[in-house]
């Protein structure tokens, strides 16, 4: 909705056998994460935490990486929905 760049979200990267190959990778001020000297290949994104007041985004992401290629993805998260509660007098 807002198009903001979050700060402080959390990934894990995940080899073509979905097993954890870096993790712990958070996005920086601008909501950003830059990995270099990545081996081509299949990987997996998966979003382990999300910034407070945003649903994290569930799916694993695939992205085929060639040699000398670089990728940018980008990660869509919603806001929250705070349920309202209302009550009536009697």
């Amino acid at each position: 909705e807002t198009k903001e760049k979050l700060a402080n979200v959390e990934f894990e990267i995940l080899n073509e056998k979905k097993e954890v190959v870096y993790t712990g990778l958070k996005t920086n001020e601008k909501g950003i994460i830059e990995i270099e000297n990545v081996l081509p290949g299949k990987y997996y994104i998966k979003e382990t935490t999300s910034a407070n007041g945003y649903t994290g985004y569930e799916q694993l992401i695939e992205i085929n990486l060639d040699f000398n290629e670089q990728i940018t993805v980008t990660v869509n998260n919603k806001k929250e929905e705070i349920p309202q509660v209302k009550i009536y007098p009697m």
